[in-house]
């Protein structure tokens, strides 16, 4: 059974992690309008939807820190998104591993 399928829905927001990338984004557009009959699909990244819900007519910066992270900016401006392998030190993954060296050391020492 497709959920929405049944009935038109105004519209479905689904946002994702990745889906900043153009390819992943059609990916899950489509995926999602094969499950949903609705007048308008948006698929956002997860950072995207947030800096709309938190810099909504305001300057500021907005970090997430999660398995990676990622900082955006009211006027679009984004660093990070690169995942774990490129320099995401504020990531979880970069925190565990300084955590693992911090006690390596004291193990050692």
């Amino acid at each position: 059974m497709t959920l929405g399928k049944n009935f038109m829905l105004d519209y479905v927001l689904i946002p994702i992690s990745g889906a900043g990338a153009a390819f992943r984004k059609l990916n899950f557009e489509k995926l999602v309008s094969s499950t949903f009959d609705a007048t308008m699909i948006i698929v956002l990244s997860d950072i995207e939807v947030l800096k709309q819900i938190v810099l909504r007519y305001k300057t500021g910066v907005f970090a997430l820190c999660g398995t990676g992270s990622v900082s955006i900016s009211h006027s679009e401006k984004k660093i990070g998104e690169c995942g774990y392998l490129f320099g995401d030190e504020a990531g979880a993954f970069a925190i565990s591993l300084e955590i693992f060296r911090d006690f390596s050391i004291t193990l050692i020492t």
